[in-house]
């Protein structure tokens, strides 16, 4: 048994080696969206999961689908509002049509506006909030979110991704 000084020590090294890594992977980046300044701020865990493989990052979503963006409202100056009717679904449940939020002004610069009419390969979550001041603490849902680190983008440049998801979905794959 370590005595009391020593836990408190290594108790302290792992809280570090745990925290450390998801602050230094903080990206807080300055950007020009429709003519005012916005502020984008990427990574912690996302980052971390860019470079895992198609498959094993749709894991992490709780919602992964090729649809149709049928129409799109804008809610504030960044964030909009989009109903997607699924056509091919990877995980989750996306029964009829899907409605989910997305700030756009964050998405990766090299993708292109949301349109209605749109079909792109989505990968959404559900935004969760804890409510630590209840009594008991409760978590509560916002909806589907598109969020800005996810591998979302047109089917157009999905090709791929959609080969791999279908070949681990259903074995169909695609043909070369």
């Amino acid at each position: 048994m370590l005595p009391v000084g020593k836990w408190r020590f290594l108790t302290f090294v792992l809280a570090t080696v745990c925290v450390v890594p998801s602050l230094s992977a903080v990206i807080v980046e300055e950007r020009e969206y429709h003519g005012k300044r916005v502020t984008c701020v990427h990574g912690g865990a996302w980052i971390a999961q860019s470079a895992q493989g198609v498959y094993t990052r749709a894991l992490g979503y709780e919602q992964v689908f090729t649809g149709t963006v049928q129409s799109v409202v804008e809610i504030t100056d960044t964030d909009k509002r989009l109903e997607i009717t699924p056509d091919e679904v990877f995980r989750g449940d996306a029964a009829g049509k899907i409605t989910a939020t997305v700030n756009q002004a964050c998405l990766p610069q090299n993708l292109p506006e949301i349109k209605a009419g749109d079909r792109w390969l989505f990968y959404l979550f559900t935004k969760r909030y804890l409510h630590p001041e209840a009594n008991p603490p409760y978590i509560t849902s916002d909806g589907l979110i598109l969020h800005f680190d996810s591998p979302s983008r047109p089917v157009s440049q999905a090709q791929n991704d959609i080969c791999l998801l279908r070949h681990h979905s259903d074995s169909r794959g695609c043909v070369e």
